[in-house]
């Protein structure tokens, strides 16, 4: 039984990443610039994300980035994730999305 626990925690301890590039081709620092991704076109890259998860989006520092959930169609899942981002001039942060 012993086992059995270690391996079900186990199991639901694994996480799943993904990589995401986000592109700042200007000259300008952009601060605070309003990021939305759909769940839907996240899911395009990542496959399907069980509702029962809510993705963390982590700088390369291993800060989380708070993130707003919206549900849009009243599902009482997430429809979209909201971020603020500062991007330095031509910069081209490579962020994890973690669930």
């Amino acid at each position: 039984m012993v086992v059995l626990f270690i391996a079900l925690f186990t199991m639901a301890c694994q996480q799943t990443e993904t990589q995401i590039v986000f592109t700042n081709d200007t000259s300008i620092e952009r601060i605070d610039e309003p990021v939305v991704i759909s769940r839907s076109d996240l899911e395009k890259q990542t496959g399907e994300i069980s509702t029962r998860f809510v993705p963390m989006l982590v700088a390369e520092n291993g800060m989380v980035i708070p993130s707003q959930v919206d549900d849009i169609n009243g599902d009482a899942h997430g429809t979209n994730y909201f971020y603020w981002l500062t991007f330095p001039p031509t910069h081209k942060p490579a962020l994890q999305y973690r669930w």
